[in-house]
């Protein structure tokens, strides 16, 4: 459950333990706790909320609508009526949409926007055209700068669209696609132009749209609905017919979306209106899909075909996929030889130098261990001054270690730092290097090193690691029977007895109370910045309606705008500010906070005064380094930010849904 939740459920509780305490003072009767959650509805309603976010929508209407038949706050109860609309929505129910959104039209006026965006959503489920769309446009008057403003764009076309006022809906749509033309809409926007073009009579740019859409943008939502309508215009001769090009395009788009069966029915129809000249494209295609479904032999058959009377870039691709149906078959050896042919066709290239890269890679992970130390060796002459070398010279250390040639793993993991000292591999340099000492029996200097390790990187994953590996060492030189014949006991309670404390002393005698009663406790501050900012403005009481409605990137946007109580320091505003903004989901907009204003404490090593700045700055704020590994080896950034989680010292604690 999101902190949202949890942070609300904590405000009930409260809430209700001091009705129960001035119940309690009045009556003598012990009532257990669990005779009043029904009453209230909280149960039912944090339920709903808990159903929703899980997707289980006519669940999540049944909860609110049974919380609301009983004692909700009146806050509570507004959101609860917001929380079913949207529920009803996912379902189709849009008359329960319509009744709930009814019941809430004035009571919110701090995200009155939001309010009517949902109500004008309900009126279009519900097909009321007319009334959406003046519901639309109010929204847009009374609040022309919020976002909910420029989805308004897209929604007021659909209204006009839906009512049949063609050129009006034409002039929207066209408007929308120039001011938001990213926006989630924009595919259906362009969809309708086109059929508003074929209703119009526009034939010819009615197709034009048709084929873009069903072509060059298969897989897309509206390529297939484009493709029907295309065709029929085709049936009537009121388009031509699509080009080999435009099938090629659609063949290349589709081949990793469809199954086989429907592969091959669209590649016997490119055979069929394919002319001789491009046989090779088809060659090439059908080694494609053989790749699909497995059949790397075929595969590479037709590859190495093309690759024969190939030259140039075009030789360079189907070498490449040669090797990578190697790799994809698990023949490392082939694959590593492969590549390795390639980085020889092509060693003043930046393809040969990623193909020796990952010769050596494949190498190493399929325990090829002596010509992995080659191929990085070859790669390390090579291009010593690339920005991977430094990762080669640690996989030549690596690979002489998992070898087995300790000694030899020694001296190349001293070659690493000597060659590259700015390296960030080289506190790990230092921490292997220890363990390997350790293998070796050489006990100083393997303390040695990993102090190292400790001096460079103390509150990083190797560093840690270094201190137990030290603590290890140091428990192993103590002998366990010392020299009057006394066992060094690890652990033993024979004779010890728990201290008596102070705090335990005061609390003898005292009597629990009964079960079931709850004390009262007083209001705790948010820990994320409640006592730094005003939540009495307009724009403070936006901010928690937001929330507590689960729209946090919505409240991230208006955190910028919160004013900052009296009295307090810039830089606490600033942290409170952007500790915010993580929580919320804005992970970028707190770093830029963080390396601005606390520029100089992130600088540093993480230490126990600046690890609070250096989460914000960690590791969502390098989006743009995850995507770029991502890409570079084919792997899902999750992982890259898991193996960025392990790297690192931070507590690893969700505090919130944001940094889980």
């Amino acid at each position: 459950m999101r902190i949202a939740v949890v942070v609300r459920a904590l405000a009930f509780l409260k809430k209700r333990a001091r009705a129960l305490v001035v119940a309690g003072a009045l009556t003598p009767t012990v009532i257990p706790w669990s005779a009043h959650t029904d009453a209230f509805g909280d149960r039912a309603y944090l339920q709903g909320i808990a159903e929703l976010d899980a997707g289980h929508a006519r669940e999540a209407l049944a909860m609110f609508e049974d919380a609301l038949n009983k004692n909700l706050g009146v806050r509570e109860r507004d959101d609860a009526h917001f929380f079913a609309a949207r529920a009803a929505l996912q379902i189709s129910n849009a008359a329960s949409a319509l009744t709930h959104m009814k019941a809430i039209e004035r009571s919110m006026p701090e995200v009155g926007d939001l309010v009517f965006a949902e109500t004008a959503r309900a009126q279009r489920a519900a097909g009321q055209w007319k009334v959406a769309l003046a519901t639309w446009r109010k929204l847009v008057e009374k609040w022309p700068e919020s976002a909910l403003a420029k989805d308004a764009a897209y929604s007021i076309a659909d209204a006009y669209y839906g009512i049949g006022l063609l050129q009006q809906a034409q002039l929207a749509y066209e408007a929308a696609l120039t001011d938001v033309p990213d926006a989630e809409q924009a595919p259906t926007a362009r969809f309708n132009l086109a059929r508003i073009a074929e209703l119009q009579g526009r034939n010819a740019e009615a197709a034009a749209a048709y084929t873009t859409l069903a072509y060059n943008e298969a897989g897309e939502p509206y390529s297939d609905p484009a493709l029907d309508r295309l065709n029929q215009m085709i049936a009537k001769k009121w388009a031509p017919q699509p080009t080999f090009a435009n099938q090629l395009a659609r063949f290349d788009k589709l081949l990793s979306r469809r199954s086989s069966q429907e592969n091959h029915a669209e590649l016997e129809r490119l055979v069929g209106s394919a002319p001789a000249s491009v046989n090779d494209l088809i060659t090439y295609r059908t080694a494609r899909l053989a790749m699909r479904e497995h059949d790397y032999k075929t595969a590479i058959i037709k590859f190495t075909a093309l690759a024969d009377k190939a030259s140039g870039w075009s030789q360079l691709e189907y070498k490449s996929w040669i090797a990578k149906c190697h790799m994809a078959a698990d023949d490392s050896a082939a694959a590593v030889r492969a590549y390795k042919e390639l980085a020889e066709a092509y060693s003043s290239k930046a393809e040969g130098r990623e193909a020796l890269y990952k010769a050596g890679w494949l190498a190493f992970n399929a325990g090829e261990y002596a010509t992995a130390v080659k191929v990085f060796g070859d790669y390390l002459a090579r291009y010593g001054r690339d920005r991977q070398a430094d990762e080669a010279a640690w996989y030549v250390a690596w690979s002489l270690y998992r070898g087995g040639d300790l000694p030899k793993a020694i001296a190349a993991l001293t070659a690493l730092r000597t060659r590259f000292p700015g390296s960030t591999l080289v506190p790990r340099s230092y921490y292997w290097q220890g363990r390997i000492l350790v293998m070796l029996g050489r006990a100083e200097e393997a303390r040695e090193a990993y102090r190292q390790t400790i001096t460079l990187v103390s509150l990083e994953y190797y560093g840690v690691l270094a201190q137990q590996r030290l603590a290890e060492l140091a428990r192993d030189a103590r002998p366990v029977v010392s020299n009057d014949a006394t066992p060094v006991l690890l652990a033993s309670l024979d004779n010890a007895t728990l201290p008596t404390t102070e705090t335990a002393a005061a609390g003898e005698g005292v009597k629990l109370p009964h079960a079931g009663v709850l004390t009262a406790h007083a209001d705790d501050g948010l820990s994320w910045g409640n006592a730094a900012f005003a939540w009495d403005t307009p724009t403070g009481k936006r901010l928690l309606r937001l929330v507590s409605l689960h729209f946090y990137g919505a409240a991230a946007d208006v955190v910028p705008s919160l004013q900052a109580k009296p009295g307090q320091e810039k830089a606490d505003v600033a942290y409170a500010r952007a500790r915010m903004m993580y929580a919320l989901g804005d992970y970028n907009a707190a770093y830029r906070i963080a390396a601005i204003v606390f520029r100089d404490e992130i600088d540093d090593s993480p230490t126990v005064t600046n690890r609070a700045y250096m989460r914000l700055a960690y590791p969502d704020a390098h989006s743009t380094l995850v995507e770029d590994a991502s890409q570079e080896f084919s792997v899902s950034p999750l992982l890259v930010l898991s193996v960025m989680r392990q790297e690192s010292a931070f507590d690893d604690r969700a505090r919130s849904s944001a940094s889980a």
